[in-house]
């Protein structure tokens, strides 16, 4: 989905039916788009009028932005617990519109947080089996060693009760 703000290269704001129509009465014209998709330039050939369209970005495409409503909505998760408030804290923050609440939901938070700490553990363990088999750990020293590092980033939400609700969540199918 993409969300435009077309300019004319005289600055002003219209609309994408007023480009049309004005670039067809002009020779050249350059348009600048900005919008939440990726950069692109192209030319286009309208009636013999070469029209010449530059995409930029402006910060993010709408994945990006779910993804920062998402980690944001992490850090409210301690004063709200794993609900909407936590999402709506999160969007506001962002200074998101409000709209954007509806972009997630409370199973996706969830969901997230634990994504993030498998990725999180799996790059941390890479690093850590290299160590290990430096120092010829046996397995359960090992083990013991993977399950400490894995619990740790559960501690603040378990410091702040709200884990419980988390694996709560997380057990139940989305719906």
């Amino acid at each position: 989905m993409v969300l435009p703000r077309i300019v004319v290269s005289s600055g002003r704001h219209v609309s994408s039916t007023t480009v049309r129509q004005s670039s067809r009465m002009m020779s050249r014209t350059t348009i600048r788009h900005r919008s939440f998709s990726s950069m692109a330039s192209s030319s286009t050939n309208n009636n013999n009028d070469t029209t010449t369209i530059t995409t930029t970005t402006t910060t993010h495409s709408m994945d990006d932005a779910r993804i920062a409503i998402l980690q944001s909505s992490l850090e409210h998760v301690h004063a709200h617990g794993w609900t909407e408030d936590a999402i709506a804290a999160g969007v506001l923050s962002l200074r998101y519109p409000a709209s954007m609440m509806g972009m997630v939901s409370t199973h996706e938070v969830v969901q997230f947080f634990m994504d993030d700490c498998n990725r999180q553990f799996q790059q941390e363990l890479q690093k850590a089996v290299e160590e290990w088999n430096a120092k010829h750990l046996s397995v359960t020293q090992r083990l013991a060693q993977a399950l400490q590092m894995r619990l740790t980033y559960v501690i603040p939400f378990v410091d702040s009760h709200r884990w419980h609700e988390g694996m709560a969540m997380g057990a139940m199918p989305p719906t």
